[in-house]
């Protein structure tokens, strides 16, 4: 398996291999985003079920200090948007990877394959002689 990741590696250019890993931090990032939205869901759902956790825990006392809100409820609705927000932002975040990725992959086999096509039409004519088309 070794072997055939390094002759992958190989057959990149410095260009390839410059978007493979530009790519390879971009999924690292997005899945560090959909990690943080599926994190705040539960905390968010336990604030809904007792508002009142936003004036009497200690913790949270300074979080609604840092919205600038008195009221819990229009914490809560500020709490909610910085939700769906961290959500919507991890979604778009996926999609442009799946987009990135399937256009890097098809940037690569196309390289590969006119790659392939150079190598084949730069033979001299013997080697065509020579060698049967079904082989």
């Amino acid at each position: 398996m070794r072997y055939t990741y390094s002759a992958i590696y190989r057959l990149l250019d410095a260009k390839r291999l410059r978007q493979f890993w530009g790519l390879l931090s971009l999924i690292f990032a997005a899945s560090l985003l959909n990690f943080l939205g599926v994190a705040l869901v539960l905390p968010f759902l336990s604030l809904m079920s007792e508002p009142d956790a936003l004036l009497t825990r200690e913790s949270l006392v300074w979080l609604v200090r840092l919205l600038g809100e008195e009221d819990p409820l229009t914490a809560l609705n500020v709490l909610g948007l910085i939700v769906f927000a961290s959500i919507v932002a991890a979604l778009v975040s996926q999609a442009a990877v799946i987009f990135l990725t399937a256009r890097f992959s098809q940037q690569l086999a196309h390289s590969l394959t006119v790659w392939r096509l150079r190598v084949y039409l730069s033979q001299p004519y013997e080697w065509f002689a020579l060698h049967h088309s079904a082989e």
